[in-house]
């Protein structure tokens, strides 16, 4: 579904997740303690995210379709 991810691995880090959104990790750890992105605890200084878990993340965030962003028909160039 995201093509995007196809390098990644299966468990993906903290890190690797905030890379992929472009955003801070203290987000995604801020997002894994809302509960809206499950992961998994391997150990007490270990954090994981399923790749299938962040994929679902982002299909429920998803906020507009990329057809949207097509130009309206009533907006022409200059």
């Amino acid at each position: 579904m995201f093509e995007a991810l196809d390098g990644y691995p299966n468990l993906l880090t903290v890190a690797e997740v905030a890379q992929i959104l472009r955003v801070d990790r203290s987000y995604v750890y801020r997002i894994i303690r809302e509960g809206r992105l499950p992961a998994l605890r391997p150990t007490p200084s270990k954090t994981r995210v399923v790749k299938s878990e962040l994929e679902a993340f982002l299909d429920a965030t998803r906020t507009t379709k990329a057809s949207d962003l097509a130009r309206p028909a009533s907006i022409k160039k200059a």
